[in-house]
């Protein structure tokens, strides 16, 4: 629990809320055009559903369309500009013991490419995990030629892919941080996230995968609720608060594996 502690340590300090408020207006966009919601109304829904071939499950499982993705990538480039400056300022702030969101375009100039693999990272698992369930229940079906095998097979693949999923992000999640700290060439922050990693990756994991399920739980309690807005206001919560969340953690995480200070923790930089 040690990085959760200290992510939402950061996170409830005086000037965060500043940070916070880049990532209200993409978690809106984002909300809008796609659902996190998806897999728990399929695994809700399952036995619904009378065809369980590749192009059917997809299609329930997925929401995005051709001009959905255009958007969202869009969104996206702006959330690396805004990850850019998010991260270029908190680094700054545990670095020196000063908040302050200044000299914008130099922080996007030097945090562009970090923020981009940070933010590419997550929605390519993102996405495979879900392509994932999607060849699970496919080759299931194929297999047992059964709904209910097929099911209980599809919630173990389904844990299977999520332990899968927060494993590779937690070996590459200190790649960015590294880079932005240190100015560290890709390669070479592969390297060493893959090292310092591989050493600390209990208490990373639990960082990592302890919020998803909770907000999982979270989607699973709104199934039934066929509102659109109301999925909209949860969908932007649970974006806000991985926007707002992992940024933290794995800037937090990196600082204390590497036994760097942080300036902003002295009791004169709190005030």
């Amino acid at each position: 629990m040690r990085y959760i502690k200290l992510a939402f340590q950061y996170m409830a300090s005086k000037h965060y809320w500043k940070l916070a408020l880049m990532v209200l207006v993409p978690s809106i966009v984002i909300s809008i055009f796609n659902s996190f919601g998806t897999t728990a109304n399929y695994i809700v829904h399952f036995f619904d559903y009378d065809t369980y071939d590749f192009a059917s499950v997809h299609s329930r499982t997925s929401e995005l369309t051709w001009w959905s993705a255009l958007i969202l990538i869009g969104v996206c480039l702006v959330l690396a500009i805004l990850l850019s400056v998010y991260i270029g300022t908190m680094q700054r702030h545990m670095r020196t013991g000063r908040f302050a969101i200044t000299n914008i375009f130099k922080r996007i100039n030097e945090h562009f490419l970090p923020s981009v693999f940070t933010i590419a990272t997550v929605f390519v698992m993102v996405y495979l995990y879900g392509l994932g369930m999607t060849i699970s229940v496919t080759l299931w079906y194929l297999i047992t030629k059964n709904a209910t095998a097929t099911f209980a097979l599809t919630i173990v693949s389904m844990v299977l892919l999520f332990l899968a999923m927060i494993y590779i992000i937690c070996i590459f999640s200190m790649v960015t941080p590294h880079i932005v700290v240190t100015g560290s060439r890709f390669k070479d922050a592969v390297l060493h996230s893959l090292h310092v990693t591989h050493d600390n990756i209990g208490r990373l994991y639990l960082a990592f995968a302890l919020p998803v399920v909770l907000l999982l739980a979270f989607q699973f309690a709104f199934v039934w609720c066929d509102i659109r807005i109301v999925h909209i206001v949860i969908d932007t919560c649970t974006m806000m608060f991985i926007g707002c969340y992992y940024p933290v953690l794995i800037f937090v995480a990196y600082y204390d594996i590497n036994d760097k200070d942080r300036e902003d923790l002295l009791p004169v930089n709190k005030l």
